[in-house]
């Protein structure tokens, strides 16, 4: 089970980092698309910050470790653990 708190600090759980996801962009029409927004949004706030955000929808676990990073994402936790954002990319694409 993977838990994360946002900035806002709202609480959102699922099984997969894709379920996450889909919770933080629930009104978009898709995944890749509200990824493909949020990065464009942290690049502009950090602006001079050559690092970009990683939006490939196949692997969502890159994109909750750059919004840990960039602090969208306070605290993200898997099964009870605290993880860092290079743990979080090493994550199975279906973890």
């Amino acid at each position: 089970m993977i838990e994360v708190l946002t900035e806002d600090g709202k609480t959102l759980t699922g099984e997969t980092a894709s379920d996450i996801v889909r919770q933080m962009g629930w009104i978009v029409t898709s995944m890749g698309d509200y990824m493909r927004g949020v990065a464009v949004r942290c690049e502009k706030w950090r602006a001079g910050d050559s690092s970009k955000v990683r939006t490939d929808p196949k692997h969502p676990e890159w994109f909750l470790a750059d919004m840990l990073t960039v602090g969208v994402l306070k605290r993200v936790s898997r099964n009870g653990m605290a993880e860092s954002p290079g743990s979080i990319e090493k994550w199975d694409v279906q973890a």
